[in-house]
């Protein structure tokens, strides 16, 4: 299996049926850009699911941030 890190979408359109996703991405072997073809009603199933993570990780990384300038402000 293909592990990427996306930098960001960069093209999302649809056609019947599918939503169709295009990404910059970070790998080991050098690709720049992926194409993912997801299936609609799936992709729909998961959005709750989807959202709720990514508030999750967002408000983490927030946390993390201001935790990170707390300590360094110790150092000054």
């Amino acid at each position: 299996m293909k592990e990427y890190w996306v930098h960001r979408t960069t093209s999302l359109h649809q056609s019947a049926g599918v939503v169709h996703i295009e990404c910059e991405v970070c790998n080991w072997d050098g690709e720049d850009k992926i194409y993912l073809e997801w299936d609609a009603q799936a992709l729909i199933d998961d959005i709750p699911a989807l959202f709720d993570f990514a508030m999750k990780a967002r408000e983490e990384a927030e946390k993390n941030r201001v935790k990170k300038y707390k300590e360094f402000k110790k150092k000054l």
